[in-house]
């Protein structure tokens, strides 16, 4: 049969440039893994989301698969929002990747930080756990 290689999987929060805006996304990339058939759901504070997002077809690269998928978020949801999982399934084998936002960003007022300065932002969003 088929060589068995677990995807890799990369979640990618929202850039501080897209929060600015109305709507905030994050993406998930499974990478060199094998056979096909990889599957892609996504939670949101401990509830599964379907709504927003939109999983890309498989791709095949020398028998290795990858695939992505894109949760789309209301800026309101992403505020609100505390812990985003992107969960893999593969071969019967589940692996959950997830971003986690810390207490400060929630309680930091947007607006302001908008206002006062835009790079003070590109600071404080690449912050992971």
């Amino acid at each position: 049969g088929q060589p068995f290689y677990a995807p890799s999987v990369s979640l990618l929060p929202p850039s501080s440039l897209q929060i600015s805006g109305d709507s905030a996304a994050l993406l998930c990339l499974l990478s060199s893994y094998s056979p096909q058939g990889a599957q892609v759901s996504w939670t949101l504070d401990g509830s599964e989301v379907t709504e927003g997002v939109q999983t890309s077809a498989e791709s095949e690269r020398d028998g290795r698969y990858s695939r992505s998928s894109v949760l789309s978020l209301s800026k309101a949801r992403w505020e609100a929002g505390e812990r985003f999982v992107c969960r893999v399934t593969h071969d019967g084998a589940a692996q959950e990747t997830s971003f986690l936002k810390t207490k400060l960003l929630k309680t930091v007022s947007f607006n302001l930080i908008l206002k006062t300065n835009f790079s003070i932002l590109t600071l404080l969003f690449p912050v992971r756990l």
